[in-house]
């Protein structure tokens, strides 16, 4: 557009022109009304009406008017237009007429109106349905008709109905027709929320009404339009964009609600006057009738309406904005002429409750037959619910009407709009107002001489601790000053524009045209000092002549300008791209590299935020960010009270806040002589004689705390006191704060971590706060303003507002959380990392998370199982940990772990004395809450810094102690490898005891006076979970008092780390339990269902994440997939196979690309289990011995995974590793683990249960015979055989015999029935002859055996050698025996030796007859350990595995020539570089050769 001419009509002003034609009234097409003498009684009696009505609205007595009153109106009324004369006769009978109608319309009227107030209406049923409780992400709005409120009687009453109504549907928009009130006349601050003095509170109000007879008459006056809005709307409405009827006639009222994304949604509330007219002077129709009248209008009222609305409509429609109209059409709102023009292509409008139901509702006026009420909306706004309530539910003599719309199409965002701080102007990223940042911080730094002033203080307070109190003022005084300083600086860094849409040449044309019009009018009315440079100005920017335009010219010119906006704000975002794209080409064309630079950046910016918020809407739940409290829930007395005032929110909180830091008063650091000997500092000789191990415990010290002490003092000696370092450098202030997430919230100074991040920028800046937080460090000193939090009110799980199930989050300094993380998050944590003093108990640490907890409870659990050993857990929910530290405890703990006193009372000084704030979706608030008098608080905040690392060393110390009681898990791998000690899994708050040990007594102590629960087997053999123990599980209280603890079946479940375990293994709950999309903790089935209906809601599942974290750490994975596919969409289901495979097919070749869920759930659990396998940590250990423990269950010679699972899988306990075995088997996945095979201890020897599969034995036999195997600890055949290797020992096939004695591994335990043992006998009788000779005989022995032999033949002195664990015993041949073969020979004991000897012989096989024994054959002498140092290089290769890398090895001149060329330093070494990812990322190997300098080595 080239000029800016003065303009024609459009929009609204169209409306007003076209119903301004002389011709008529256009779209009507209704005669001229006849100005004849019944029109001017019409108005007369109008006029008189109204007056009537007026007085009876405020309770006065009824005037009747006086013959020369009635004279006086018809001469008014003859001289305002009538063209002929009016005689004095006609008066005298236009008054008689006017005395009667006066009398008799005032008994009408009463009659009216006790039949509108007490007529019964008919009981109708409500048409539709929608839930009473407001659903998350729905805008819940109500039309209702009320029929007039201007009378006090009806008034209370339709207000108390239209409040039940509220009440139960709790809407976000009430739309009010027929208000019947002329606001203009009602008393003053009167409005339509004071109607509704429950609704009064939080909401705001629009009204609209005839307001053109405001002086005539008083406060009742028929028609009216009103909204409230409340709750979340109110949020997003834009009060300024209220729009009522433009011929203030009060028939619609608008109000406009904007979100993100530039939502714009419009709500009208709308009255349609009735085309039949009616004769009453105070209806809507003769008001209208008399607006036409004087502004020389033509056609009806009705016919005025729909085109003013319809071109209103139009022009909201044309601007962007969508659309919801709530109206009494008074016509059929399908039929009707009005209602069919709402579905025109130009705007686009639907009835909902029609499109929702799928029916209209039969009648909507009480004594009508069609619906004539409705509710439309443009296509783009979405309706969930539709509820038409009955006539005796809703206010007035009309049905109202309730939709449900989604809050996303509504306003842009499912959340709910709260007070939020101030944005910031300081931002890094904005390298202006960090330049102008900086160079106002300089100035002020060199005014005020504070860099002076500082070296002045660290000069004074060289090596004095504590600081002198005038030393300390300077210091506080300097702080406050720096802070002021960066407060100022902030708020003169730059101004913040917010522009409504994205600025680009055209953009910002309309722009700057608009706000030159608005000048103009300025102009106009004499404001603006010098026009002629304003109208050069607008010549500029196009507005050709603009002294000529007229007042009327120039805001329709401003309208236009705000209508190109508006148009344009669709195109905004591309048409700054192409701004910004064509700026780029040119700063690259002039070379301005930093310009271009600067350009590509914003792109980029821009580009990338629009992707992370396709993405975060895509992948995140609806809603985002957690919920700021606007209510809170409290259990008094049994029941939940619910608080929504602020005050009383405040107070609540303020109230749990005390109650939750004072908890840690309770401590024995804290009461009695103790308490008072350490102070609540613990920087008294008593805490360093803790320390330092000298203090003797008095014995009013009860023992867990003796323990603690005792713990301390160890520590104490072992770290030098105070040996970190207590000062910072600049360069370490820049790399924090370069470091830290600038938009985290923090300190209610207003001093942000923008501060700081920018001030590490400038060297000056970092050297004085680094100088500053050192003080700090070295004299304990710690300004005020730590002093003071913001606590920040979450809640944890979406609606539950229990105040204490939320979140509160104290926001503290910066650098006062940058002093705690650097002294105890990383100085006093590596430490202790240093002398491993962090037990792999906890993880919460680095390179660890919840789910490993969850899976290492997980192998507990199946260890246990497998092993058939006593567990007991007893798991705790440790919450607000942090804030129950007691600080005397803490701070011994922190000067034991290396802690300088110094820092330690800096940091927890602060929180004594720590002024808590509160911030609520009200926003913050004016008062504190502090401790009470004579009392501190204590804790460590949940928000502080050092709060994690103080928790992970209290732990520390807390599970040392719990050791040294002799509790715990004792975890021994059944074969081979080092034993774990476990006292259970930490992670934060969530705290699992393990009570776990094979010689438990049930008499030992416990600690918690628990006993384990214990295994029973029935008569088939078949082992159960005892029944919980009778005996309770109790703990002792502070106050000395015990309270008894539920002890748990083990088949019931608990939900820790996100995940629902049980001892006995059973998933199904984590599988298939119930729940809802909102819970904290959901099943596999629900996590499905909510991805299906993301899925079909365009959502996507954030990759695969949540099977994975889950499944990997639970059995039975194919379990889930029922439910996953159960769920699935339409399109995968009921399919040929190859249209099914097209869901996991390649997009490349037409398919979906879906990734199949089993095949991921076996990648994760094979990435799980290769994460831990054979790691130090407790999950490796216990993985291993949960391997080791299923090798021994099962049977075979080597790892398990390299077996097939079936059959003999099934002979094991369900477990996490057995379902791991059945994962790899059934995908045929081969892994190469770290896990050598038994050997076969004899030649010919073989596994038994191999030998068992190979004779074809059923199931059920097979583990029979399994069962019986593992009673009698055997493995190979040679541990059932004789010595001699021939023959089956008869000693190996007894029941009830306990043969753990026999063997060096733990085997689990068996107690196999009798029908058990006798196929067992059956089963050896297979293996040998009739005469009991073994079909395959073992030969001699190859390797050791676990076999313990426990009897020994020498032959040179004819003794036996029976070998016990702790001695010895000699048979001699008794001599009494006579001759007799050598295998009938008997032998009788002799001597006991108590030492332990090597002992000499043979193995031989006897048979024990009461104090004597048999000899039988003895057999070869066992195998020699053969020593495990490889006896080649490449021998000690092949120890590694993965012999196919060394398969091509090629040395011509030998091994030793390599050596030697490495050592000389003639080597040569040459790669192809793929070690090296930078160099080449798609090559995975390392190839090399290597060369001498006189010749070729060959490669390796």
């Amino acid at each position: 557009m080239q000029g800016c001419n003065p303009p024609t009509t459009t929009g609204g002003e169209a409306a007003r022109t076209n119903s301004k034609r002389n011709s008529g009234y256009s779209g009507v097409g209704s005669p001229r009304l006849a100005r004849c003498r019944k029109s001017g009684r019409r108005a007369a009696k109008f006029r008189r009406e109204s007056e009537l009505w007026a007085a009876r609205g405020k309770h006065k007595t009824i005037h009747k008017p006086r013959h020369d009153e009635i004279a006086d109106l018809m001469r008014r009324r003859r001289a305002r237009g009538k063209n002929r004369w009016v005689s004095d006769d006609e008066i005298e009978k236009w008054v008689e007429e006017e005395q009667w109608a006066l009398e008799n319309s005032l008994d009408m009227m009463n009659e009216q109106i006790d039949v509108i107030t007490n007529n019964e209406l008919v009981t109708v049923p409500s048409h539709g349905s929608i839930p009473e409780v407001v659903e998350d992400g729905i805008a819940r709005m109500v039309s209702v008709q009320v029929n007039s409120m201007s009378t006090a009687r009806i008034r209370n009453r339709k207000a108390a109905e239209l409040q039940e109504v509220v009440r139960r549907y709790n809407p976000h928009l009430i739309g009010i027709g027929e208000v019947g009130i002329n606001w203009n006349c009602a008393k003053n601050g009167q409005r339509l929320l004071s109607l509704f003095p429950e609704l009064e509170k939080d909401s705001q109000s629009a009204t609209a009404h005839n307001s053109h007879l405001s002086e005539r008459i008083g406060v009742h006056q028929m028609g009216g339009i009103g909204q409230i809005i409340r709750g979340e709307l109110l949020g997003f409405h834009k009060r300024k964009s209220l729009s009522k009827d433009f011929r203030n006639l009060g028939r619609w009222v608008s109000t406009v609600y904007s979100g993100c994304q530039g939502h714009t949604t419009r709500v009208i509330q709308a009255y349609r006057v009735r085309s039949v007219r009616s004769r009453e002077m105070g209806s809507m129709e003769q008001q209208h009738i008399r607006y036409m009248q004087k502004n020389g209008l033509h056609g009806n009222p009705t016919g005025m309406f729909d085109s003013d609305l319809l071109n209103q409509l139009q022009v909201w429609r044309a601007n962007g904005e969508r659309l919801i109209l709530m109206m009494d059409a008074n016509e059929h709102v399908l039929m009707g002429k009005l209602c069919r023009r709402l579905s025109d292509a130009s705007i686009g409008l639907r009835e909902v409750t029609k499109d929702r139901l799928g029916s209209l509702c039969p009648n909507t006026h009480a004594s009508g037959s069609i619906p004539i009420d409705g509710v439309w909306a443009t296509p783009d706004v979405e309706v969930v619910n539709v509820k038409w309530l009955s006539f005796d539910e809703s206010p007035g003599d009309h049905r109202a009407c309730l939709v449900d719309f989604t809050s996303r199409s509504v306003v842009g965002t499912d959340g709910k709009r709260i007070v939020r701080p101030a944005c910031r102007r300081l931002t890094s990223s904005n390298q202006q107002s960090v330049d102008n940042y900086l160079r106002e911080m300089e100035r002020q730094w060199d005014i005020h001489r504070m860099d002076q002033r500082l070296a002045a203080i660290e000069l004074a307070s060289a090596g004095v601790t504590p600081l002198p109190p005038e030393i300390a003022a300077a210091a506080e005084k300097l702080d406050r000053q720096a802070a002021e300083i960066q407060r100022h600086c902030e708020k003169h860094c730059r101004k913040i524009y917010r522009s409504e849409i994205p600025c680009s040449p055209e953009v910002s044309l309309w722009d700057k045209r608009g706000k030159m019009f608005t000048r103009m009018l300025a102009a106009i009315a004499g404001r603006v000092k010098n026009p002629g440079v304003l109208y050069k100005k607008a010549r500029k920017l196009g507005i050709q002549s603009p002294r000529r335009w007229t007042e009327e010219q120039i805001r329709h010119g401003r309208h236009i300008a705000k209508a190109w906006k508006r148009r344009l704000s669709l195109s905004a975002p591309s048409l700054r791209t192409d701004h910004l794209t064509q700026r780029l080409i040119e700063a690259e064309a002039t070379g301005d590299t930093e310009r271009a630079t600067a350009i590509r950046n914003m792109l980029n910016r821009k580009s990338n935020s629009n992707m992370w918020s396709q993405l975060s809407w895509a992948f995140k739940d609806n809603g985002g960010r957690a919920n700021a409290v606007s209510r809170i829930e409290r259990v008094e007395n049994g029941e939940v009270v619910e608080y929504t005032a602020q005050e009383d929110i405040e107070r609540v909180v303020r109230e749990e806040t005390q109650s939750r830091f004072s908890a840690a008063a309770s401590s024995p650091f804290c009461q009695g002589l103790l308490g008072e000997q350490l102070g609540y500092l613990s920087d008294t000789s008593i805490a360093a004689s803790i320390l330092d191990g000298s203090y003797m415990i008095p014995p009013e010290v009860d023992d867990a705390t003796a323990l603690l002490i005792d713990e301390i003092g160890r520590i104490g000696q072992t770290i030098i006191r105070g040996s970190t370092r207590q000062d910072i450098s600049p360069d370490e202030f820049s790399t924090y704060w370069r470091r830290v997430r600038e938009s985290t919230s923090s300190s209610y100074s207003g001093v942000h971590f923008g501060h700081y991040v920018v001030a590490g920028t400038s060297e000056r800046f970092a050297t004085f706060f680094a100088k500053k937080i050192s003080l700090t460090m070295r004299t304990g000193w710690a300004p005020s303003r730590w002093g003071i939090g913001l606590t920040v009110l979450l809640e944890k799980i979406a609606g539950v507002a229990l105040v204490n199930k939320t979140r509160a989050i104290l926001l503290m300094e910066g650098d006062y959380n940058m002093h705690n993380r650097v002294i105890f998050g990383d100085r006093m944590m590596s430490i202790a990392r240093e002398h491993d003093l962090i037990p792999d108990d906890q993880y919460a640490e680095k390179e660890s998370d919840g789910q490993d907890g969850a899976f290492m409870k997980r192998l507990v659990y199946d260890f246990s199982r497998l092993m058939k050993i006593a567990l007991g857990i007893v798991s705790e929910d440790a919450s607000n940990c942090y804030d129950r530290i007691a600080h005397p405890f803490c701070s011994l703990v922190f000067q034991a772990f290396g802690v300088a006193i110094a820092s330690v009372i800096a940091m927890l000084s602060c929180i004594q004395r720590m002024k808590f704030y509160l911030r609520t979706a009200f926003g913050e608030s004016p008062g504190f809450m502090t401790a009470l008098l004579g009392t501190i608080i204590q804790g460590l905040c949940q928000g502080n810094a050092a709060s994690p690392a103080g928790w992970s060393v209290v732990c520390a110390i807390l599970l040392a102690a719990y050791n040294q009681g002799g509790h715990g898990a004792k975890i021994k791998p059944p074969i081979r490898g080092d034993h774990l000690e476990t006292a259970g899994v930490l992670y934060v708050d969530d705290v699992d005891l393990f009570t776990m040990d094979a010689t438990l007594d049930e008499d030992r102590p416990c600690g918690l006076k628990y006993n384990p629960a214990h295994y029973t087997w029935d008569e088939s053999g078949q082992w159960h979970y005892a029944p919980p123990p009778t005996k309770p599980l109790v703990i002792l209280l502070p106050d000395g008092t015990t309270e008894e603890i539920t002890v748990l079946p083990c088949d019931v479940h608990q939900v820790t780390l996100g995940v629902a375990s049980s001892p006995d293994g059973n998933d199904q709950h984590q599988l298939a339990a119930e729940g809802k999309a909102r819970d904290k903790w959901k099943s596999i089935r629900t996590k499905a269902e909510v991805w299906v209906n993301r899925l079909k809601n365009a959502h996507l599942p954030s990759k695969y994440v949540w099977p994975r974290s889950v499944v990997s750490a639970t059995e039975g994975y194919d379990r889930a997939m029922p439910a996953i596919r159960f769920r699935s969409p339409a399109i995968f289901r009921n399919q040929s196979e190859s249209k099914s495979r097209m869901g996991y097919m390649h997009s490349a070749f037409g398919g979906f690309g879906l990734l199949d869920l089993a095949t991921e759930v076996v990648i994760s659990r094979v990435n799980v289990f290769l994460q831990h396998w054979d790691n130090p940590a407790p999950i490796g250990k216990t993985l291993r011995a949960c391997m080791q423990a299923l090798q021994l269950q099962c049977g075979c010679q080597g790892c398990p995974l390299s077996e097939r699972f079936y059959p003999m899988g099934e002979l094991c306990d369900h477990s996490w590793v057995t379902s791991f075995w059945e994962c790899v088997s059934a995908y045929s996945i081969m892994i190469e683990l770290d896990y050598p095979d038994l050997p076969l201890p004899r030649a010919n020897d073989q596994m038994i249960m191999q030998v068992a599969i190979s004779l074809g034995y059923t199931l059920a036999q097979l583990r029979s015979v399994n069962r019986c195997r593992i009673s009698s600890c055997s493995l190979f055949l040679s541990d059932i055989a004789s010595a001699d290797g021939r023959r089956v020992d008869p000693t190996r096939a007894l029941p009830d015999v306990d043969y753990s004695a026999t063997s060096a591994f733990d085997w689990p335990i068996e107690r196999p029935s009798a029908a058990d043992w006798r196929i067992w006998q059956a089963f050896l009788q297979r293996l040998t002859l009739p005469d009991g000779t073994l079909l395959r005989t073992l030969g001699k022995w190859l390797y050791s055996s676990h076999r313990k032999w426990e009897w020994f033949y020498d032959p040179v002195s004819d003794i036996i050698t029976r070998r016990l664990e702790d001695r010895q015993e000699l048979y001699c041949l008794c001599p009494d025996d006579g001759p007799s073969t050598r295998q009938a020979q008997q032998y009788a004991r002799t001597r006991t030796i108590s030492s332990y000897e090597e002992v000499t012989g043979v193995p031989i096989s006897v048979i024990v007859a009461g104090e004597t024994i048999q000899r039988l054959a003895a057999g070869p002498p066992l195998a020699v350990t053969a020593s495990e140092c490889p006896e080649s290089f490449f021998e000690f290769l092949r120890t590694w595995k993965g012999e196919w890398m060394w398969e091509d090895l090629y040395m011509p001149l030998g091994l030793d020539a390599v050596v030697s060329s490495i050592r000389n330093g003639s080597a040569i070494y040459v790669t192809d570089g793929s070690y090296m990812r930078t160099l080449d990322p798609l090559i995975d190997g390392a190839g090399w050769l290597i060369y001498t300098a006189e010749r070729r080595v060959g490669p390796c």
